[in-house]
């Protein structure tokens, strides 16, 4: 069988477009080994069986020349092309006619930014809806770009309850638009926030927060900060950051910090209450 393998080697060797020297080799093994099986119903020794099937093949170098004129590599090509091709019409016309192009155009799309600050949160306050919360202030933080990332503050607002409290706590929307698709986002960085406000108030989205009691997370800070995804594209996400405010304190402005990788800072004022 070595001898053949040995054939078989330098026959493949003259067959210029590869992508079908394993189909090629599939032919040739079945032909040698139905001869040599032929052989052996006629009771020939295995080994003279080889042999003979061999011998029977002819010169290697001739019957590899022969295939390569068979199996052109223009022809190769232009037949793996178009089947690429008729591979990708179908894939378009199926994901037109099922309307599935239009999901992935609106997984590509920029959100269109709503008209006016309260259309962000039509709803009420996103975080606990079911309260008597109120909008008493909205403000907007600019943007910035880091990493490679376009980071901006197009809403945040002040929300107040005064059935309990008073009470107050901030929602604010963080966009980020990266042009790169295969990338996974500034997530892990984003989770990792803190704040100062007006009276030096300090606040955190460490979990280390959850480490004391009530009573020493007052004295230690002014409130938690919790950030979680609203909307993620292959070119577009969003997050809310919410901040409750402890001990009925109403902040006139924040500062919103990250101070992962290149690090941002937004400032948030709601002193004007509008």
């Amino acid at each position: 069988m070595n001898d053949f393998r040995s054939w078989q080697a330098t026959a493949l060797a003259q067959v210029r477009f590869k992508p079908d020297r394993e189909s090629i080799a599939q032919e040739l093994t079945a032909h040698y080994e139905d001869h040599v099986q032929d052989l052996e119903r006629l009771e020939y020794p295995t080994e003279l069986a080889r042999q003979r099937a061999l011998d029977a093949m002819g010169d290697p170098e001739i019957v590899g020349k022969a295939l390569d004129r068979v199996h052109q590599p223009w022809l190769g090509w232009l037949w793996m092309v178009s089947q690429v091709a008729v591979t990708v019409c179908l894939a378009l016309v199926l994901v037109y006619a099922t309307g599935y192009w239009q999901n992935v155009a609106e997984d590509l799309r920029f959100p269109e930014k709503p008209d006016e600050m309260d259309e962000y949160e039509p709803d009420g306050f996103h975080y606990d809806p079911t309260a008597a919360w109120t909008r008493e202030a909205v403000t907007a933080g600019g943007s910035v770009d880091r990493c490679g990332y376009h980071i901006s503050v197009p809403y945040a607002a002040l929300w107040g309850d005064g059935n309990d409290g008073p009470y107050y706590a901030a929602s604010i929307l963080l966009t980020v638009e990266d042009g790169r698709f295969w990338d996974g986002g500034p997530a892990p960085a984003l989770r990792q926030m803190s704040a100062v406000d007006d009276e030096a108030g300090q606040y955190t989205s460490s979990m280390e927060y959850f480490d004391y009691t009530v009573e020493e997370r007052r004295a230690r800070w002014g409130g938690y900060i919790q950030v979680g995804p609203q909307e993620k594209t292959p070119f577009y996400e969003t997050y809310w950051v919410t901040i409750y405010f402890q001990n009925g304190f109403r902040p006139q402005w924040l500062e919103l910090t990250c101070e992962s990788g290149e690090g941002f800072t937004f400032r948030l004022e709601w002193e004007d209450g509008k």
